[in-house]
């Protein structure tokens, strides 16, 4: 899907003309409505239960297996309680072990390098997860990244804490979003947007990628884990080269002109 966002340009004698400024596309898509799962009332996280698109993890660096806690995360369904959907809308992801479980983009998933300029938005809805013995009445957490990665950076490493730059990984953080949802039937929309900055220059014409991870909200009577997570979409807006702005309007000027004259 390409959206063309406009500029109105007044030219000489009011003549009005458009000129398109940016390109918004949508990279990446994710529903979690496949692979179609079976729910229990306690699921079994086994690898029926992760999208292909992404990368499970943390993993262990030393035994290639997932660490501690972090198998506990999985495509959950609507049936059961687990959360409120819409019609169409019949499955999620949950995180259901504190603050381990994560799942970044997959190097497959999408390809697209960090530019000067562009602006990179990540948007998603998140829920409560009814189905983890939760308390209802408290809110549950999410943590969504935007991350740059080294070229065959391993993307199964783990996330870490809130810091922007960590030189021992083979990602850096450029935006996160972090916050709760409060109990109720809908879903709630979360935005997440980050340019490429000069100061980010450094990370140019690195790979771009997105990830999630459960955010444990604790307090001392009760473990409360994120809410489930749905319905992803992942955008780039690129500037266009100035000289090819400037081009596009003087053909759109000439065009303009020709209609005048003929």
């Amino acid at each position: 899907m390409s959206l063309i966002r406009k500029t109105l340009i007044f030219l000489a004698g009011g003549a009005l003309v458009c000129a398109a400024t940016a390109n918004a596309n949508e990279i990446f898509r994710e529903n979690f409505e496949f692979p179609n799962v079976t729910e229990t009332t306690e699921p079994k996280f086994t690898s029926e239960r992760r999208p292909g698109a992404w990368v499970v993890g943390p993993i262990n660096p030393d035994t290639g297996n997932l660490v501690y806690g972090a198998e506990r995360q999985g495509i959950v369904d609507a049936v059961n309680n687990a959360f409120s959907a819409s019609v169409g809308n019949n499955q999620a992801y949950a995180f259901r072990y504190t603050a381990s479980p994560q799942i970044v983009s997959s190097e497959a998933a999408f390809r697209i390098t960090l530019e000067e300029g562009s602006v990179y938005t990540l948007s998603f809805d998140v829920q409560q997860d009814r189905n983890d013995n939760e308390d209802p009445s408290v809110a549950m957490g999410y943590d969504a990244y935007i991350l740059a990665f080294n070229p065959g950076a391993d993307r199964g490493e783990d996330l870490g804490g809130k810091k922007r730059d960590m030189p021992d990984k083979e990602h850096t953080i450029l935006g996160q979003a972090t916050g709760t949802v409060d109990a109720g039937p809908s879903f709630s929309r979360v935005t997440l947007t980050y340019t490429g900055l000069p100061a980010d220059s450094e990370h140019f014409g690195k790979d771009i990628g997105i990830a999630f991870k459960d955010l444990w909200m604790g307090n001392p009577d009760s473990n409360i884990s994120s809410g489930v997570i749905d319905n992803i979409n992942f955008t780039v807006d690129r500037i266009p080269e100035p000289s090819a702005l400037v081009f596009g309007i003087l053909a759109l000027c000439a065009g303009f002109r020709r209609r005048c004259c003929s």
